[in-house]
């Protein structure tokens, strides 16, 4: 069997797919009969060597407009588009106008940005010209950046990036020379803007027609880790709530790519709740107790936007039921509520305050003393005394079944065998 038969099974896949897109079997024949147009130019395998080069520039070309009208609607085309959503695309514009016009059509923005060179001007006119594309009434801008200087194309970028806002923004780097290409994936990197490629077979240089397909970039960030959501989650492990929102808040501000805005923002509610909890707002006299709500609602957002658990403490579902219980017992315009909770509550706030990270020794012990006033009201109340400065000692006596005069000896006594020990 000749090199050239083995490509063309080679790309027997290639050629089942087209075939079902087809219209029509004389287009189907059409398109075969160029593709090995293709495989005979492109030469062989072995020798790495194209054989006629202008039967596969012919070929190619007689292939484009089919390409522009099936490469769409191939199946990992059309999931990359709808997974994505794009709104904007930004693009590098080098000599090579197929593979952009091709990423075009599959993810069909709204507007597209041709990042361009002055030498690279004339191509990506012919991309804005290119007639699917008009068809499909996208606002086309022509941007110019340099070849060399990385700073300044980074600083147009951004400029663009900050101008379109929050929309859906895709990057693809697939032309243009390295350093424009650099540019871009930094932006991308730097904003956690998706990124894409346009994929295909290649042989001895040339991709083969109806190989394309448009792939992710998978972001450095969502690999290797954030930095600055790392130190969000020790400042928030830490329990330094205030620091961690400030972080948040900041990464929102350069945050371009709405699924990961989202995510940040939903990490800032979460922390936001714990802030709260931790300032005893679930007990404001005059507002409704809602910090139970909110976390339930917020481990839902949390399930449905595919946030990693490891941000959701482990005993989320205990914090809900303790703030629940909490919740209950609030009464609206009363200050100093005081039930078992509330006590537990104030204890496990003093032990924050006095770890070594946080070293907050005095208002430790300043909780800890209001711990023990709480306790002692706590008992008090279970005999109705609901005042330490003006007791009802009537109302004790009916209770403990017992006379003023019995219950003054048994204090009497209590006092005095205290102090002896």
């Amino acid at each position: 069997m000749g090199d050239n038969q083995k490509l063309l099974i080679k790309y027997e896949k290639i050629f089942k797919i087209i075939e079902k897109l087809a219209d029509d079997k004389n287009e189907w024949c059409n398109i075969y009969k160029q593709l090995e147009n293709f495989s005979e130019g492109i030469g062989s395998l072995k020798d790495n060597k194209i054989q006629d080069l202008n039967l596969v520039n012919s070929s190619k070309k007689n292939l484009f407009n089919y390409e522009k009208k099936y490469i769409p609607i191939i199946k990992e085309n059309i999931k990359v588009k709808e997974k994505l959503e794009t709104k904007t695309l930004l693009m590098t514009v080098g000599m090579q106008i197929e593979p952009i016009i091709l990423s075009i059509l599959i993810l069909k923005p709204e507007k597209v940005y041709l990042l361009h060179t002055e030498s690279s001007l004339e191509s990506a006119s012919i991309v804005g010209n290119d007639m699917e594309i008009r068809n499909l009434n996208i606002d086309i801008h022509l941007e110019k950046i340099y070849e060399d200087d990385v700073k300044q194309n980074y600083n147009i970028i951004k400029e663009i990036i900050d101008k379109i806002k929050n929309q859906k923004i895709v990057t693809d780097p697939t032309c243009g020379r390295k350093m424009m290409n650099t540019s871009l994936s930094l932006a991308a990197f730097y904003y956690r803007i998706p990124m894409v490629y346009l994929n295909g077979i290649e042989v001895n240089r040339n991709v083969v027609p109806f190989s394309e397909r448009i792939k992710e970039i998978d972001n450095p960030f969502d690999v290797y880790g954030d930095i600055e959501l790392e130190l969000v989650e020790n400042l928030y492990n830490s329990h330094f709530y205030d620091a961690a929102i400030k972080v948040c808040e900041n990464l929102l501000e350069s945050v371009k790519n709405p699924a990961s805005y989202a995510k940040i923002e939903k990490l800032n509610e979460l922390i936001t709740i714990y802030r709260d909890w931790d300032r005893f707002e679930h007990s404001n006299p005059k507002q409704n107790p809602e910090l139970s709500k909110k976390l339930i609602k917020i481990k839902t957002d949390f399930n449905r936007l595919g946030i990693s658990n490891r941000w959701l403490p482990p005993n989320i579902e205990k914090n809900i039921e303790f703030l629940e219980e909490i919740e209950k017992k609030w009464i609206k315009g009363k200050l100093n509520m005081i039930d078992e909770y509330r006590i537990i509550d104030l204890f496990i706030n003093a032990q924050r305050r006095g770890t070594e990270k946080q070293a907050k020794y005095d208002d430790a012990i300043a909780r800890l003393y209001r711990v023990t006033e709480m306790l002692s009201t706590y008992f008090l109340l279970k005999f109705d005394i609901e005042s330490s400065d003006y007791p009802n000692y009537k109302k004790l006596t009916n209770n403990l079944g017992i006379s003023f005069d019995e219950l003054n000896i048994k204090y009497n006594y209590k006092n005095k065998t205290i102090y002896q020990k």
